[in-house]
């Protein structure tokens, strides 16, 4: 005679079942998002922003960091839509909430010209350093520069050429032409002019 399951196993049983089943649906999810974002990339690629907004702006108000920040450039840059630096900026601030390095970008250059309703040149470095040091390229640019210039301090070679040989590994152009100016005058590295940037 067969004996029955004891209890202790049939929840680990539903345990496994219910982690299994939410594991694909989550997997599911992410992988619609991840969709969704790239049709969206597509179609501001294609210049088609309003398709670009309609598939952004519900991802947005579910706080999807990346989906925040592109729908942010649209309106920041006015494609598809009125050109409105209020909005960009509560879209940039989503991104950055949930970790988007560029959208932190965004949102340091917005506040350092005093768009959106808020001007503090120390917040938006701080954000555009920070932003740097998340991974944003043209964060690493924009610090890059700062550093060159010797912006609030004196010029800091060694400093801007970290941030643009950083940039230049993602195949940031203008970060790929002042990397090789700084080899050819051997700024903040030994002089090079025949150094070749691939």
């Amino acid at each position: 005679m067969n004996s029955p399951i004891p209890p202790k196993h049939i929840a680990a049983i539903i345990i496994v079942i219910v982690t299994g089943v939410f594991a694909i649906c989550a997997t599911r999810y992410f992988e619609h998002i991840n969709s969704e974002l790239q049709h969206a990339e597509a179609a501001i690629t294609e210049k088609k922003y309003r398709d670009a907004r309609k598939i952004l702006e519900p991802l947005a108000k579910n706080r999807n960091p990346k989906a925040a920040r592109m729908l942010g450039e649209l309106y920041d840059f006015g494609h598809g839509v009125a050109q409105n630096f209020y909005t960009s900026r509560k879209f940039y601030e989503i991104a950055m909430t949930g970790g988007d390095a560029d959208g932190m970008s965004h949102l340091a250059s917005l506040i350092g010209q005093g768009l959106g309703g808020y001007d503090d040149e120390k917040i938006a470095e701080q954000l555009s350093i920070k932003a740097a040091w998340l991974g944003s390229v043209e964060a690493k640019y924009v610090q890059g520069l700062m550093n060159l210039w010797g912006y609030r301090t004196k010029p800091n070679y060694e400093s801007a050429f970290k941030f643009f040989h950083d940039a230049a590994e993602k195949q940031h152009g203008p970060s790929e032409l002042l990397l090789a100016h700084m080899y050819a005058h051997g700024l903040g590295v030994k002089r090079m002019k025949s150094k070749l940037l691939i």
